[in-house]
């Protein structure tokens, strides 16, 4: 037989030996005999890993004691108190010291020589040290000093034994070190393995037969996470009081077999510091149980942000809705009501519950943390009053919803300056929809057509128009019942009013009234679907409310914010994540300011035809990288009311750019866009030969003597000129007839001037 063999043999029979111990021969084994404390150190030689997260942990420095010097060294270095290492309050220093209560995160108290915590008394005195912002606090000022005992021990120690009667025994041995205000003994001061697992001798002695406690339920964490003797949640000074995670757990709808403590954090390591500490405090994150979930908010507010903020306070309150610890309550209340009326009861003292026992963080709290109050205090984003904030918060996490329009009122819920710009800008007038009356109330007040209430042409009513185009400034048409436009046909009617000058005039003599179909929309309406077939297929369908004279239909009439910024749904139910199209390019806004297929400046009757500063533009000096649409307008705002309506539609002066030209050799009376921007477009009328009503954004200026026929003009009259390199220039009667006059006197009220003297004195007009 082999040693190995003898050896095996001789252990079967030790164990069967010692079996039969303990009387009966043969009955349960004895119970191990009570076990001893041994400490975190004699753990961590078998669970290193584990000892090594947990002295980075909070836990064991929520009792420190002091051996007359400051402890720094006591704590890990990246906490708060080595990086603040204060010392105690006014009037004692470390030699007055017995213990430390916290340190390594919030704050740090003092208890003196004789056990008692140092308290502010009546005299108020600052002895509460806040690292979170560096200041000083009182502390139970109701307490004089040296008469407020520590019986703490049951959560800021390990293996407590409190003293039941230490105010009458007068035995000093049931106090910690024999201090007569610490009122029990314990084994170390803050919470070390053993306070959770249980003493650890009989587990030292021999591991695999005497197993520690390992609870892993919640339960064990509200041994301390806990405030109230009912589990409620406690609540003092407008927030919830500290040491309460497991009080707001059970209210919670995290209050589930599936979502306990330990299913989110890791009991050994720390949550405050778990960027620079060992281990993994936060060992779950909300997205891990919540994939599918959908948020109607930018992505820079995360998960905890609005259903954890801090709620709770510890040491100090940033302001009045954000303390120093997050809430684990994580529901929230939606409606439009703050912490007083909708989280706190009447005193104040505890969060309400509903019928099934839940509580609610009220919208306060989960939103100006990032936004602010009418007030201005909060966060450092928008401000929202508690009405707009429950708008938001009902449905923010509802799905994801189809690309569609949503309106520009629904924009205007966040942009409401730009939609305040945008609703006095003509852009929402270039069609507006009847409903048998005048529309007066439909445009802005300073307005064309509120200031001169024309009504249709002649033999048409209210009853009998669709839509009015324009309307804002310039003039006005109108669409008839079945959506044709309104023209003059071979009799020559008075079809189109003109509010420049409150006259009528022909539209389209050539077109005989109910024939001119609309498909205009692509420029004066959002959303325009045209109907390439209309005349064909018989299916009204395809037309706006099925009148066979809009050949396509749309969202809005007008250009709204969702024609260039795109469709809104999904931006305005999470704005950042869904960003809108946001395109400063001049192209944009060539969509609709441009006439000609080819981008070239088309012309008629002796002016550049209307909605063509796009085209002007390339054809212009402007056209660089440097300048652009964008830069000298605000697109929201007007240009023609500019003086009268909301926002600013000129944002450049031609000085803010050419700082260059320092001498003119002109007076003052002409400004610069008087010359190098004549109106030389017409939408409406032509005051004269030379003054249309919309001005040019050609600006460059042709100084030969030759006017607009022979030097900006084609020779057709349909197009403007351009040089080799694609210029364009504006003739001089353009730019001198509105103030001067020509030899036959039409023109401005200046002086007479021919093209010959125009163009002596304009040359050589801007050099020094």
């Amino acid at each position: 037989m082999s040693s190995r063999s003898v050896s095996f043999a001789a252990l079967v029979v030790l164990f069967l030996t010692c079996s039969a111990c303990g009387g009966g021969g043969g009955g349960e084994p004895a119970a191990p005999p009570p076990s001893a404390f041994v400490g975190s150190d004699t753990c961590g030689q078998c669970h290193e890993d584990i000892l090594v997260r947990w002295e980075q942990s909070g836990h064991p420095y929520k009792l420190t004691k002091i051996e007359g010097v400051s402890p720094v060294d006591s704590f890990p270095s990246f906490s708060e108190f080595p990086n603040d290492p204060v010392n105690p309050p006014v009037g004692l220093d470390w030699a007055d010291i017995s213990y430390t209560i916290g340190g390594y995160g919030w704050k740090m108290r003092w208890i003196d020589n004789d056990g008692y915590i140092v308290t502010s008394g009546a005299a108020g005195d600052l002895v509460q040290y806040n690292f979170e912002n560096q200041t000083w606090s009182t502390y139970h000022s109701s307490d004089e000093r040296g008469t407020k005992p520590y019986d703490c021990g049951k959560c800021h120690t390990t293996g407590w034994i409190p003293d039941t009667n230490p105010d009458s025994d007068g035995d000093l041995s049931d106090n910690q070190d024999r201090l007569s205000g610490m009122y029990g003994t314990f084994v170390a001061g803050g919470i070390h393995c053993e306070e959770c697992h249980g003493a650890g001798e009989a587990h030292v002695d021999d591991p695999f037969l005497v197993n520690e406690q390992v609870d892993s339920s919640s339960a064990a964490c509200g041994r301390c996470h806990t405030r109230d003797s009912q589990n409620r949640v406690a609540a003092k000074g407008g927030f919830i009081r500290h040491h309460e995670q497991y009080d707001e757990w059970l209210h919670s709808p995290h209050n589930t077999p599936a979502s306990g403590c330990n299913d989110c954090h890791d009991p050994h390591s720390s949550v405050k510091f778990d960027v620079v500490a060992a281990g993994e405090g936060v060992s779950r994150q909300c997205e891990d149980c919540h994939a599918n979930m959908t948020v109607r908010h930018d992505p820079e507010a995360t998960c905890v942000d609005c259903h954890m903020p801090k709620a709770a306070k510890s040491a100090i309150a940033v302001n009045e809705y954000m303390g120093d610890i997050r809430t684990h309550i994580v529901a929230i209340n939606t409606d439009a009501v703050g912490k007083a009326d909708g989280m706190f009861d009447a005193s104040g003292a505890f969060v309400e519950e509903d019928v099934n026992g839940a509580g609610q963080v009220s919208l306060d709290f989960a939103c100006y943390g990032c936004h602010t109050d009418e007030s201005g205090v909060g966060g450092l984003y928008s401000q929202k009053t508690l009405q707009e904030l429950s708008q938001r918060a009902v449905g923010i996490h509802a799905p994801l919803p189809e690309l569609a329009f949503v309106g520009s009122e629904t924009c205007g819920d966040c942009h409401s300056d730009q939609y305040d710009a945008w609703a006095d800008s003509g852009h929402p007038y270039k069609l507006t929809k009847i409903l048998g009356q005048a529309p007066v109330d439909l445009f802005p007040v300073f307005s064309g057509y509120p200031n001169d209430p024309v009504d249709p042409p002649s033999g048409l009513g209210w009853g009998d128009v669709s839509y009015t185009i324009g309307g804002y400034g310039w003039k006005m048409r109108w669409m008839d019942a079945d959506g044709y436009i309104v023209t003059s046909g071979a009799a020559g009617d008075l079809v189109q009013y003109n509010f420049e000058d409150q006259s009528w005039s022909t539209y389209h003599t050539s077109d005989e009234p109910g024939t001119k179909p609309y498909t205009c929309g692509g420029c004066h309406t959002t959303g325009w679907t045209a109907d390439d077939d209309a005349d064909i297929d018989g299916d009204l369908s395809d037309n706006q409310d099925g009148l066979p004279g809009i050949h396509g239909t749309f969202f809005a009439g007008g250009v709204h914010c969702e024609q260039c910024h795109g469709m809104g749904s999904r931006h305005a139910y999470s704005p950042t994540q869904y960003a809108l199209e946001l395109d400063r390019a001049s192209a944009p806004c060539g969509n609709c300011h441009t006439r000609d297929s080819e981008n070239r400046i088309a012309a008629k009757g002796g002016f550049i035809r209307h909605h063509e500063q796009y085209d002007e533009w390339l054809h212009s000096p402007h056209n660089t990288a440097g300048s652009g649409c964008n830069d000298c307008h605000d697109p929201h705002a007007s240009v023609k009311y500019d003086a009268d309506a909301v926002g600013q539609g000129m944002l450049l002066s031609c000085e803010d750019c050419h700082r260059e030209i320092t001498y003119i050799k002109h007076d003052d009376s002409a400004d610069c866009v008087d010359c190098h921007m004549p109106k030389a477009t017409k939408s409406a009328i032509a005051v004269n030969a030379y003054t249309g009503d919309i001005r040019t954004h050609i600006w460059a200026i042709n100084t030969d003597a030759v006017g607009k026929a022979d030097g900006m003009f084609d020779a057709g009259g349909g197009l403007v000129l351009e040089d080799l390199l694609g210029m364009s220039r504006v003739t001089l009667d353009f730019a001198c007839y509105a103030c001067h006059r020509d030899a036959s006197g039409e023109g401005g009220s200046a002086s007479s001037k021919s093209l010959q003297e125009l163009s002596a004195y304009a040359v050589g007009m801007h050099r020094p």
